[in-house]
């Protein structure tokens, strides 16, 4: 049993040393938790970056030493107008979704955490900058981003139903230049995981050791100072085509 911190992403994960699965002299997964823990301290650590965008009431953090952004230029993005993307993906009240922020976080480009101290944002953004908790998964480019949304559906009658018979719906806000494009492609990731929902293979290789090549699915590699974490999720079966995309929504402070 061992903590382990994924691009941000933090499970408690059961572990067999094996010959088989391909894994050669790694650890492969057999069961997974999702919970927090204090990082490594000392010489064995790797520390997050941390880009403050608003001060220290909207910071994006990174944990991908692959990842590049200017933070000067997601700075303007974040304090200019919004667009809103909805995925079409709805889920009943006080259900767990902690399998769609791991599949986020494997998916290729770059990807970093923002956190937003959200009576602050209020105050300061009018609204505009609220994500859905205080820290939530964002897909980046070098000038903008898109982070996760959730939005209650018919907020007449949802005060009056129980929570587990409200009903919800997964989006992304984006800001910047290219707002539209990266909030299409984090929805894209979210209606993706609603078809078919894979569990991820997950093994822990030496470093030194080569990595067996992937057949097709998709594979996060998280490089450690001692170890290898290769996050492999099954090619999904042919399905039903996706639901339609609504249109991208700008909103700026003064229409929120």
């Amino acid at each position: 049993m061992a903590p382990l911190r994924m691009r941000g992403i933090t499970r408690s994960i059961a572990f067999a040393r094996t010959n088989s699965d391909g894994a050669g002299d790694g650890l492969v997964a057999r069961s997974m938790l999702m919970c927090g823990f204090v990082p490594m301290q000392g010489a064995g650590s790797i520390p997050e970056q941390h880009i403050e965008l608003a001060g220290n009431t909207v910071v994006l953090r990174l944990d991908d030493g692959t990842t590049t952004v200017d933070p000067d230029a997601l700075t303007a993005a974040i304090a200019g107008p919004r667009t809103e993307v909805w995925s079409g993906v709805t889920l009943p009240g006080r259900t767990s979704f902690e399998t769609l922020l791991l599949w986020l976080t494997g998916q290729p480009g770059p990807y970093g955490r923002l956190f937003v101290d959200r009576e602050q944002a209020v105050e300061r953004f009018g609204g505009v900058v609220v994500p859905f908790a205080a820290v939530s998964p964002a897909f980046l480019t070098g000038d903008s981003l898109a982070h996760l949304v959730l939005r209650k559906l018919d907020e007449q009658t949802a005060a009056e139903q129980p929570p587990q018979e409200q009903r919800w719906e997964f989006g992304a806000h984006g800001f910047g230049p290219d707002a539209a494009a990266v909030a299409d492609r984090l929805c894209d990731a979210i209606r993706a995981w609603d078809r078919h929902a894979p569990n991820p293979h997950i093994v822990v290789y030496p470093t030194g050791t080569t990595v067996p090549p992937n057949d097709g699915g998709l594979r996060l590699l998280v490089p450690r100072r001692h170890t290898t974490i290769a996050v492999t999720w099954p090619t999904p079966s042919p399905t039903s085509p996706p639901a339609a995309q609504p249109a991208s929504t700008p909103v700026s402070a003064a229409t929120t």
